[in-house]
């Protein structure tokens, strides 16, 4: 899938999502909110697909809700919110410049955040008389914890690259020029593993920080037992023997 505002592209078992509007900072409008939107839906039942990586293009990675169309009284974030930490998919946010406002709650929706050393980040909107609509309240305070949250969002302050690494909101900081192989290289990796157990492993985190420790860890041993069939890990393995050496090695009948 590609429009005006998005690209899509495969990538052998990675999907690469582009933000496409580099002359207004690939600020989101009502057509790249709904182009998220698709996309997040059709990747639910996208078996080929086995990690996902968000990136702007330009040299921004989202400069947040449009603001021309705000003042138009045309209000994006009504549209709905994002949802990629929902799909099956792990998804990477490679955030190459800013990430502000609705560009920084996209990148609280993925899994893992990549950002490069001259990134920026912060949620403004309560300098507007407004708050995050697009899951920043909820999110962020999961990700940094409350207090921290409550200061960037209760301030609008912006924070550059190296704090949010010391917060927690990025996981990486690398240069410029790396994030988005930085990005592709960490999905390449996942997408090497079964995919029934990268799927199972992303959804088993995500619940056990919404259980008690007893449900989570009954949850782990029944999901983790009907995750796959015999045959289907009996597969796995195989297939690991076929492209890692080492493994090989250690099942000398698979050679």
């Amino acid at each position: 899938m590609s429009s005006e505002v998005l690209i899509q592209e495969r990538r052998g078992a990675v999907t690469l999502i582009s933000l496409n509007r580099p002359e207004r900072a690939n600020a989101i409008n009502r057509a790249l909110l709904a182009s998220l939107q698709a996309v997040q839906h059709d990747l639910v039942s996208d078996k080929e697909t086995r990690a996902v990586v968000i990136t702007g293009i330009g040299g921004n990675f989202c400069g947040g809700v449009d603001l021309a169309e705000a003042l138009n009284g045309e209000s994006v974030a009504t549209g709905g919110s994002f949802e990629f930490d929902r799909i099956p998919q792990p998804v990477i946010a490679a955030i190459n410049g800013s990430a502000q406002g609705g560009g920084l709650e996209l990148a609280l929706a993925c899994d893992y955040r990549i950002a490069s050393a001259t990134s920026t980040f912060g949620l403004p909107e309560v300098q507007f008389g407004e708050l995050p609509m697009l899951g920043g309240t909820v999110r962020l305070a999961r990700v940094v914890g409350a207090s921290v949250a409550k200061r960037l969002i209760l301030t609008g302050d912006s924070i550059d690259a190296e704090e949010a690494l010391k917060i927690g909101l990025v996981d990486e900081v690398v240069e410029k020029d790396a994030v988005l192989t930085r990005a592709l290289g960490l999905a390449d990796r996942i997408a090497l593993n079964p995919d029934f157990a990268v799927r199972t492993g992303k959804r088993l985190i995500d619940l056990s920080l919404e259980s008690d420790l007893d449900s989570a860890l009954s949850r782990e041993q029944a999901e983790v037992a009907g995750m796959a069939s015999d045959e289907e890990r009996e597969a796995a393995r195989r297939d690991l023997a076929r492209r890692n050496p080492l493994y090989k090695k250690l099942f000398s009948k698979d050679r």
